[in-house]
């Protein structure tokens, strides 16, 4: 299975890149409509596509999104889907310090449809700025990205648990496994790792309702984890793009090994710090593994 993670972190035009906030200890809204809950949980693993591309922090860039989805070739000069069968993985963080956090929402959710009927698959992830987002903690919306809601009400309505942004976002998963690749935004340590992709997905959604362990949501969950970029001594390296499907995938160097990866013993894990296999490679050897590194 041919696998390109890229990354696109943004700030918001003009603005430098601050410093990644630190968890909120805040509590989630309350219970959710049935908007959020309406989607069967997806299998334990789901079976490894021909092509898969992940992409990570979009951040309200939409212009930057349908560039880089337009040069993998899954989308067309319309930003319609154009990947056939192919199955496009985002990593989270698609909210906050861009412009326009709806105008991408909006994006991710027309292209899930688009992208089964034919007969491929958009499977977007939570990162930690559409929690942020969701608990209410805006310190990272640009002024452009409020305008396009109409406004502070507007917004809040929006991102609330029965909002329309807000349910489509509780029912997305933190976690997915595709093939021998486990997918998220940070990176699962032993602890949640213990779950499994079903059991810790049900975790970060019941704590996302307020009825689960906030923890999950924390530093040291799967959605801000940052063990794997900060453990791997070697500096990372941006992905190249494969414009083409019929382009074979350039090598990376392989990561280190991380202690927690071997809870999913036959697992890569891919996330927007970084990728890691789970068992050491040869020496000198390459992988078609990526590697990323995004700023916080």
């Amino acid at each position: 299975m041919p696998l390109l993670l890229l990354v696109s972190c943004m700030s918001a035009p003009g603005a430098p890149l601050a410093p990644e906030p630190a968890p909120s200890e805040a509590r989630p809204p309350g219970p959710t409509g049935s908007g959020a809950q309406a989607a069967a949980p997806p299998p334990e693993a789901r079976p490894a596509p021909e092509r898969l591309v992940a992409i990570g922090d979009l951040h309200g860039d939409l212009t930057s999104a349908l560039a880089v989805l337009r040069l993998t070739g899954l989308v067309d000069a319309t930003g319609a889907w154009a990947g056939g069968n192919a199955w496009l993985v985002q990593t989270g963080d698609i909210t906050d310090r861009g412009p326009d956090s709806r105008g991408v929402i909006a994006l991710m959710r027309r292209l899930q449809a688009e992208a089964r009927a034919a007969g491929g698959e958009v499977v977007p992830l939570l990162g930690n700025h559409e929690v942020m987002n969701l608990n209410g903690d805006w310190r990272y919306v640009s002024p452009e990205d409020l305008a396009s809601y109409g406004g502070e009400a507007a917004r809040k309505a929006a991102y609330a648990p029965t909002g329309d942004d807000g349910a489509w976002l509780l029912a997305q998963d933190g976690v997915a496994r595709i093939g021998d690749t486990v997918f998220a935004h940070g990176g699962v340590d032993a602890r949640w790792a213990r779950l499994g992709v079903r059991g810790l997905n049900a975790t970060i959604r019941a704590a996302l309702l307020g009825q689960g362990p906030p923890e999950v949501l924390g530093s040291d969950g799967p959605l801000w984890n940052r063990t794997y970029l900060l453990s791997d001594p070697s500096p990372p390296a941006r992905s190249s793009v494969v414009p083409s499907p019929s382009s074979a995938p350039p090598a990376w160097s392989s990561a280190t090994p991380h202690r927690t990866a071997a809870a999913w013993p036959s697992a890569a894990a891919a996330s927007s710090g970084g990728s890691t296999r789970a068992s050491p490679p040869t020496t000198g050897a390459t992988s078609r593994r990526s590697r990323s590194a995004a700023a916080p």
